[in-house]
């Protein structure tokens, strides 16, 4: 959403932020009217986010962990063998206003 404190990138998209702007007789100091006490900063979203300090792990017998129990048994790599007693542990941060649901959607690839 277009206002007074966007910073668009320095590509395409940003450039046609700016045409549509000046061709609709706007600008970034029209998103500010003191007289009326009027400030809208607006908005900006990346299209594509991506996780920060993204780790995993794999647990082995997952009801342990629901128990609190301290003692996580890690699978090595090189374990082959598909078990039902197999989870995996994600940690990761996102920036504000992307989410988690969205991203492992996107991890796992599901359908609604």
């Amino acid at each position: 959403m277009p206002g007074k404190s966007i910073s668009y990138p320095c590509n395409k998209v940003g450039q046609w932020y700016e045409e549509t702007l000046t061709k609709s007789g706007l600008s970034a100091c029209s998103f500010r009217i003191p007289e009326l006490q009027l400030n809208i900063p607006g908005c900006y979203r990346q299209i594509v986010a991506y996780p920060q300090n993204l780790t995993y792990h794999f647990i082995e017998d997952p009801e342990s962990c629901m128990n609190d129990s301290i003692n996580e048994q890690r699978i090595d790599e090189t374990f082959k063998a598909v078990s039902s007693n197999v989870s995996l542990s994600l940690s990761f941060d996102l920036d504000r206003s992307c989410y988690a649901t969205v991203f492992l959607q996107e991890l796992m690839k599901c359908e609604h």
